[in-house]
């Protein structure tokens, strides 16, 4: 994991073994308020002929994470009822990892779906 511009970076598998990177920032999601209430994501997916790179997977997630589409991203939400306002603020690295690990659960199918990312082959 690296902190550059405030982004945070994962590596992982899923659950079927294909690697994976997340790259993450915390924001705000709505221009009208100050509180940051989710993890933006931007995310990439080794392919069937891909030997795994840790910057290659950085580069993609981060630039997927800081473009204006939609090909590779996603957030997690940091709204709680239950909890104050920036309840999450000490934990940020840790809350980070635990939004990220839940990808290790998807199938290379249910990451592709989630991250609207195109298969490849």
């Amino acid at each position: 994991m690296n902190n550059e511009e405030g982004i945070l970076y994962y590596h992982g598998k899923t659950s079927d073994g294909y690697r994976f990177t997340i790259a993450g920032r915390y924001q705000n999601m709505l221009a009208h308020t100050d509180s940051i209430d989710v993890i933006m994501i931007g995310a990439s997916l080794c392919s069937n002929n891909d030997n795994f790179a840790k910057k290659t997977g950085r580069d993609k997630a981060k630039g997927r994470l800081k473009s204006n589409g939609t090909i590779g991203k996603s957030y997690y939400s940091l709204y709680q009822e239950t909890k104050p306002l920036g309840w999450f603020e000490e934990k940020r690295i840790e809350i980070f990892i635990v939004a990220a690990k839940l990808n290790e659960a998807l199938t290379r199918k249910g990451f592709i779906h989630k991250f609207n990312l195109k298969k490849v082959s």
